[in-house]
């Protein structure tokens, strides 16, 4: 069986990376620019067409103010919130 080269874990931290920009209020265009990107490429990593490199998760974490972190676990708030139960979303213990 070929290897998926996207993820779960790629697709769980772009999930976290698009909840958290639409939480803040922010495009898409305007969290590209910040980091040198266009919004096409930003799109490509929230839809999951591109894994997202290193470089641009420690970008988009200290744009979005939050740590990098983050990103690829789940907080006490999400329990609460019920977002942890997003599909396909892998649980911290399958990190």
């Amino acid at each position: 069986m070929p290897r998926d080269p996207h993820n779960e874990t790629d697709r769980y931290i772009e999930t976290r990376l698009r909840a958290t920009r639409l939480r803040s209020g922010m495009s898409q265009t305007a969290l590209a620019e910040a980091v040198g990107l266009s919004f096409q490429q930003l799109q490509k990593y929230e839809s999951g067409k591109n894994s997202i490199s290193p470089r641009y998760l420690i970008q988009f974490a200290d744009i979005l103010e939050l740590p990098v972190a983050y990103l690829f676990t789940e907080s006490a708030d999400d329990q609460l919130s019920g977002e942890q139960n997003l599909p396909g979303a892998p649980s911290r213990m399958d990190f």
